[in-house]
């Protein structure tokens, strides 16, 4: 059985519902939203308060901030802007008590060439990383990545070990023309967590992992057997199909 999330995409009644009955915990999504990075300890009370019943037993795993945002920027204000909410949102899952964070790539290829990303990206996160340890997992996100080198060499050339991939299998799908069963060999044991929807390869839809054209079963049996310690959240906004998805897994034993 795999550690698996769910995102908070859902109500909060509908998150307890869900929670109840399956043996999974929480990605927090509200501490990589600038409102709530604004006043975080605030933002973390009542987060606290609201779901005081539901975040006592379950795992904990929060996504970070990525609009607006850049770790490649070559703007030191947009840096240190970016610098500050990944403080902040590393702080606030600190204090929740959190296993892990994730962090998007924010790469564009209309705006970057890859060595120049590769460069400012390096140096932005061996400086965020100089004075963490590995209590927290902090794992990069694949968006609108069409490849994955860029992701292993920087990956690589960090080199912390609390540093690893988040690979979003939706995202590949969709942004990406190389097949997922290439981007699990080619990223291999750096997966350290999996974020699971599907689609069709035209939208990003976030649809239950068995609405769309990815062959489920075959890429998560490839993820267990490349990255078998890696964690999984199940990104789906829909109730029905987080039902009908969590089913899925409980049935092919991974939950």
């Amino acid at each position: 059985m795999k550690k698996i999330y769910l995102s908070h995409l859902l109500e909060d009644k509908d998150m307890e519902k869900v929670l109840k009955n399956y043996p999974i915990g929480i990605e927090i999504i509200e501490f990589g939203i600038g409102q709530s990075l604004d006043c975080k300890e605030e933002s973390l009370k009542n987060y606290k308060e609201r779901l005081n019943k539901i975040i006592e037993k379950p795992s904990l795993s929060v996504h970070g901030p990525f609009l607006d945002l850049c770790p490649a920027s070559f703007d030191s204000l947009i840096k240190d802007a970016t610098m500050k909410r990944f403080e902040s949102s590393y702080w606030m899952a600190k204090e929740i008590g959190a296993e892990r964070i994730i962090f998007h790539t924010c790469f564009n290829k209309m705006v970057y060439f890859k060595s120049s990303w590769e460069y400012n990206s390096k140096i932005f996160w061996k400086e965020f990383l100089s004075n963490k340890d590995d209590s927290i997992k902090i794992h990069i996100e694949n968006e609108y990545d069409s490849d994955y080198e860029h992701i292993v060499n920087l990956i690589d050339g960090v080199n912390h070990p609390a540093f690893s991939v988040c690979l979003d299998i939706g995202h590949a799908n969709y942004c990406s023309k190389i097949p997922l069963e290439d981007w699990i060999k080619g990223l291999g044991k750096r997966i350290g967590h999996v974020h699971l929807h599907n689609n069709y390869g035209i939208k990003d839809n976030h649809n239950g992992i068995l609405n769309g054209d990815i062959s489920i079963l075959d890429v998560l049996n490839q993820i267990n057997e490349t990255s078998k310690d890696a964690t999984w959240t199940l990104e789906v906004g829909k109730y029905d199909e987080i039902i009908s998805s969590l089913e899925w897994l409980k049935e092919n034993k991974f939950l």
